[in-house]
C-alpha cells in the first residue's frame, strides 16, 4: 500500500522508478586528477507514475505534491517509510476522455528523499 503524508494512494504504475542522487561537485584538476566533494550522502529519488486516475485521486496526488513540508512516505511493496519532499517542475497530468465516461489523467511526479 502506498501512502503519502498520511494519504492512502492507489498503487502507482509499476515499476515504480527508484534512483539514488547525490548532492556535490565532480571536478577535474589541472593534471587529470578527479576532484569529488559530496556534501550529503546519496539520497533516494522516486520516479511515480498513475494511468486512469480520476479526479479525486489525481487531487488527492497534487495535494501531495504541493505540501511544502516534508511527508512521509511508504513505497509500494514495502514497509519501509521515508521522509521525503516533492521535485518541484516534475508535475504532469494529462486528461483524457474516453466516450461518455467521466475525464481520467495519466499522473507523473517525483520525489525526493529528506537526508
Amino acid at each position: 500500500m502506498t501512502t503519502l503524508g498520511g494519504s492512502t494512494l492507489r498503487e502507482p504504475v509499476d515499476p515504480v522508478q527508484e534512483n539514488d542522487s547525490w548532492t556535490g561537485q565532480r571536478s577535474e584538476a589541472h593534471d587529470g586528477t578527479v576532484l569529488v566533494d559530496f556534501t550529503n550522502p546519496s539520497r533516494l529519488k522516486w520516479s511515480l507514475s498513475w494511468t486512469r486516475a480520476t479526479q479525486a485521486e489525481k487531487d488527492a496526488l497534487y495535494t501531495g505534491y504541493l505540501a511544502t513540508a516534508s511527508q512521509v512516505f511508504v513505497p509500494p511493496h514495502t514497509s519501509a517509510s521515508f521522509a521525503v519532499y516533492s521535485v518541484r517542475g516534475t508535475w504532469d497530468a494529462v486528461p483524457y476522455k474516453v466516450g461518455a465516461n467521466p475525464v481520467r489523467y495519466d499522473v507523473k511526479f517525483e520525489l525526493e528523499e529528506i537526508s
